[in-house]
């Protein structure tokens, strides 16, 4: 067992796993923040010549991957091992953003959006193989009083560079007018790192016990084992209806801002920044506030928190003043990026807390399946209905005039708020539950 394993281990060498451990995930996350903050892809697919809804479901390629592909990744990860996993999902991505960054040299402008597309969804499909690999690779050198403190200060500094990157390509798109190579250095240096990540993985340690009975691996057994754990089951769903109601949100308001309100690249930059920054602040304050106040406040505090922050963008449709509407957007990113990363730090505690002892490799994949159709069915039918015009493009209530991003802001603080009853099903927040069946 991944936890039993770690326990071998004297603190010296854990402690020193722990630090490869960040020196990969600094390398490998630069791909996953130009990817998952979406301004750069959404930027990047506007100079492409990209329509609304074409950028939209660009920002939906990983989530759509990982559904697709999570569950089955996670059997081929336990058959070849963590370390062929690993390499084989690090070298694709590799491959993915070099043809991303080059695509506007290799490629005619009336089809290289298409081709950064495919290249975006190429990538998504090496992720799910990652993610199948990540987790059980931190079970093995982390003990269960660890995890909260590892990922809190391991998403602090990732976010932290991460934000300073941002920061700077924001500053470099205020003094070029075309900064399009910028975002194309951008995606190959990405690309370049993915290479970085592969070798301070491939110091991590491997259970020795892991590489036993591969051929009597059972894929659906397993996925069978994860489905019948009630608790990972119902935090899976909270996890899914949440991401549903929230992946949208800030994609939605960097191209409201773009096409609507036209604002400057480097304010939306700013914008996303404010954001990167809240991580930054909700990381430092993680472990704490979860070792202070427990798994079940920080879970009621964080989904409170996820139902006020979109109002906070919403209460823009009040103003006509453009400094005013873009504080809102700033404050509201901001107050995203601290919960946001606070509740990842618990929601990672929490997957590996519920996932069964030889069961964990199945475990994620499932737990981060049913998160992510959440995520990409809540992209794919935002991107729809720009493409579709569900929404009308001004709208008016009274003496107040609103657009399409604002009823669809409306839309996912709706459900946000509905979605509350499904906190009714995951066990840190109702920890005991008496079952009865009788057919």
């Amino acid at each position: 067992m991944g936890q039993d394993f770690a326990a071998t281990l004297c603190d010296a060498d854990r402690k020193k796993y722990r630090r490869y451990a960040l020196f990969s995930c600094l390398g490998g996350c630069v791909a996953e923040v130009v990817v998952d903050t979406n301004v750069l892809i959404i930027l990047y697919q506007k100079y492409l010549g990209a329509e609304n809804s074409k950028s939209m479901f660009a920002t939906a390629m990983s989530g759509l991957a990982s559904v697709l592909l999570l569950i089955p990744f996670a059997g081929i990860t336990d058959k070849i091992g963590l370390k062929k996993a690993a390499w084989q999902s690090c070298i694709w991505a590799f491959v993915a953003f070099m043809i991303m960054g080059g695509a506007p040299w290799i490629f005619s402008d009336s089809i290289a959006s298409t081709i950064v597309l495919i290249a975006l969804f190429m990538y998504g499909l090496t992720r799910p193989l990652y993610a199948a690999a990540w987790f059980p690779y931190m079970d093995n050198f982390l003990l269960p009083k660890e995890r909260a403190g590892f990922f809190s200060g391991m998403r602090f500094f990732y976010t932290l560079q991460n934000a300073a990157l941002i920061l700077f390509l924001g500053q470099v798109l205020v003094r070029f007018e075309a900064p399009v190579w910028l975002l194309q250095l951008t995606l190959l240096l990405a690309g370049a790192l993915q290479l970085v990540r592969y070798y301070f993985m491939a110091q991590l340690p491997v259970n020795p016990d892991e590489s036993k009975d591969k051929e009597k691996y059972n894929v659906l057994k397993a996925l069978n084992i994860s489905i019948k754990n009630s608790p990972l089951v119902g935090f899976s769903i909270y996890r899914s209806m949440l991401g549903f109601a929230m992946a949208s949100v800030m994609p939605l308001t960097y191209i409201y801002m773009k096409t609507t309100l036209k604002l400057p690249d480097s304010l939306i930059v700013y914008v996303t920044v404010a954001g990167m920054f809240g991580s930054v602040l909700g990381y430092s304050l993680a472990g704490w506030f979860i070792r202070r106040y427990g798994s079940k406040c920080t879970i009621l505090v964080s989904h409170l928190t996820y139902i006020v922050a979109p109002f906070i963008l919403l209460s823009s449709i009040f103003f006509s003043n453009i400094y005013i509407m873009l504080g809102l957007f700033i404050a509201g990113d901001f107050v995203l990026g601290i919960i946001s990363a606070i509740w990842g730090v618990q929601s990672s505690a929490e997957m590996l807390a519920l996932a069964r002892p030889g069961n964990k490799v199945m475990a994620m994949a499932f737990c981060g399946t049913i998160t992510a159709i959440g995520g990409a069915v809540s992209r794919i039918f935002t991107s729809v209905a720009l493409g579709a015009g569900f929404f009308a493009a001004t709208w008016q209530w009274g003496e107040v005039y609103g657009t399409w991003y604002h009823g669809l802001i409306i839309v996912f603080s709706l459900l946000n708020m509905l979605f509350t009853i499904l906190l009714l099903v995951v066990p840190a927040v109702v920890p005991e539950h008496e079952d009865y069946y009788n057919p």
